[in-house]
């Protein structure tokens, strides 16, 4: 039996049978009850009135973060032994999806938990509620500003963030002991690791890892098609940095090479999402890890820096009033500093909190918490389509095959603008009507594109 299959047949076994559900197709679902300790709700530590309704919730959490949310709902109950749960889980690539056919039909959770990139797309599609009048200025005050900024548009809020995850810099601390200060300090550590055999620094530049170091040259990307989406200025001296970073060792594009160079302990540096944090850890050990603040590029007086994003919880239009007020106490609940602080001390979770308050006493997520402090928020990738894929074409003619940066810029900002240029639709002449003839008259040819 899968070991994921068997936990949750140990969680159903220990807690009862799962509320019938219409849900499309879940892998298992799961009721759980309460049998633990008494916890206080919601981030000022302050106790919530009894809720009754059903937390129907769906994730893609692996065994261990089941196991630790069981707990979390144990302790919840026994404040409000009236609420309900049913535990739905799907895999990451079926998630969304079942979550979008069951809503379309009014059916599916009342909390929903998934990336931030889902937010405002399923607000806008009227699948999620705004829960922004029910957020108490304490509550937004509490959250670390790049965690609010991935669920708050204005006034609209799509949700509640609950985990900090973002890119940061990994350093294999049995070839390198010490971080590096500056670029120029990780690129002679990398040469040396290359004299003696090693790879030197593996590191992917594609887009969404390189995308953030425009602003350590003091540049941003632009979506207002009046204007090109980069400044020349700031994106010459973006590509040339990427060329240096691709120096320090065999640069990759978009590939889990870095990933694999890094966990066989042939690259000093990794520029990785803290999702792989625990897959690293497995793989060369608790100590043989560190997390680095970014070094400083010395030729603009800035850091590097990665894209901070969260796992958010979102609250479903199609759920009743009743099982949306259990999810959205439940919710706040996860925000408490207790439940944060239980989460990210869990070796097999490591969950970041987005409480700045909370400090981990995990060292790796402390040092991602740092790292944060320089990051910036993941922005909406619909306004970039059209940009995006012309820059990863300067970035791989630069890093990958040696061309010039000037150049590369260049071509990709005209490729940009010709997309652009809005491009006339011909129309059909009518044919004359006044004096009829027994020969139709043919239609102009129409212009040239």
């Amino acid at each position: 039996m899968p070991l994921l299959a068997g936990f949750l047949l140990l969680l159903l076994t220990a807690c009862g049978q799962p509320a019938q559900t219409s849900t499309p197709d879940p892998t298992s679902t799961a009721t759980a009850a309460a049998t633990a300790t008494t916890t206080q709700a919601g981030p000022a530590g302050s106790p919530t009135p009894a809720i009754g309704g059903t937390v129907r919730l769906w994730l893609d959490w692996n065994p261990a973060e089941l196991e630790a949310l069981e707990s979390v709902i144990n302790s919840y109950r026994q404040i409000h032994p009236g609420t309900k749960f049913e535990l739905i889980y799907l895999p990451s690539d079926r998630l969304r999806p079942a979550f979008e056919t069951a809503a379309a039909n009014g059916e599916g959770p009342s909390l929903l938990v998934g990336p931030s990139s889902w937010g405002l797309v399923m607000h806008e599609a009227g699948l999620l509620r705004d829960v922004g009048p029910l957020v108490l200025p304490e509550l937004a005050d509490a959250v670390h500003r790049l965690a609010w900024q991935q669920v708050a548009l204005g006034d609209l809020v799509a949700g509640l963030p609950f985990e900090l995850r973002g890119t940061v810099l990994y350093r294999n601390t049995l070839i390198a002991a010490q971080p590096a200060d500056t670029v120029e300090a990780l690129l002679n550590e990398a040469a040396e690791a290359r004299l003696t055999g090693l790879a030197g620094a593996v590191l992917d530049l594609g887009f969404d890892r390189a995308a953030p170091f425009l602003h350590t040259c003091k540049g941003q990307l632009v979506t207002d098609e009046r204007v090109d989406p980069i400044e020349r200025p700031a994106g010459l001296c973006w590509l040339r940095l990427l060329d240096r970073l691709g120096s320090a060792g065999r640069p990759t594009l978009n590939t889990d090479e870095d990933r694999q160079a890094f966990a066989a302990g042939d690259s000093v540096w990794l520029i990785d999402s803290t999702e792989a944090m625990n897959e690293l850890v497995t793989a060369l050990g608790e100590g043989a890890i560190a997390i680095d603040r970014w070094p400083l590029y010395e030729a603009t007086g800035e850091a590097l820096s990665g894209y901070v994003w969260t796992e958010n919880l979102y609250f479903p239009a199609a759920a009743s009033d009743g099982d949306f007020e259990a999810a959205w106490s439940f919710a706040v609940y996860l925000l408490s500093p207790e439940v944060q602080r239980r989460l990210s001390e869990n070796p097999a979770v490591r969950h970041l909190p987005v409480i700045p308050a909370v400090e981990p006493a995990d060292a790796l997520l402390l040092q991602a918490a740092r790292a944060f402090d320089m990051g910036q928020r993941l922005p909406d990738p619909r306004p970039l389509e059209d940009i995006v894929p012309h820059l990863s074409t300067a970035i791989r003619l630069v890093v990958s095959q040696g061309g010039d940066p000037e150049l590369a810029l260049e071509l990709a900002l005209e490729e940009i603008r010709k997309a652009r240029i809005p491009t006339a639709t011909p129309t059909r002449t009518p044919a004359p009507t006044l004096t009829p003839t027994t020969t139709p008259t043919a239609p102009p040819t129409p212009p040239p594109g």
